[in-house]
């Protein structure tokens, strides 16, 4: 049983929780700023803005790819978090696996 309340993994694993919700900021504010110029771009119906368009949109794609991804690494570092805190908070408290199964099975 550990008798400090502090855990470095733990730390870790919320700071890069909390890195990855900036870095979703961040590339949400691209992916909106790329979506406006290109309905700007739409609406001034330049035909020789082909490339333009063709790069906005590509961008977009990529941006939408990056938010979803960062999204899901968020999910996946949350469930880890949680788990690991779940895990540290029954450490702290003397409760075990050995020792819920054996009151179990004494009821």
């Amino acid at each position: 049983m550990k008798k400090h309340r502090f855990d470095a993994d733990i730390l870790d694993k919320d700071i890069l929780v909390k890195r990855l919700q900036d870095s979703v900021d961040e590339v949400s504010y691209e992916y909106h700023e790329s979506l406006i110029k290109l309905i700007q771009l739409r609406m001034d119906d330049d035909k020789t803005a082909n490339d333009e368009d063709f790069r906005l949109r590509q961008q977009l794609k990529d941006n939408f790819s990056k938010v979803v991804s960062l999204q899901n690494s968020i999910i996946r570092e949350s469930m880890e978090l949680a788990k690991q805190t779940l895990e540290r908070a029954f450490d702290l408290s003397g409760l075990s696996k050995e020792l819920l199964s054996k009151g179990l099975e004494e009821k």
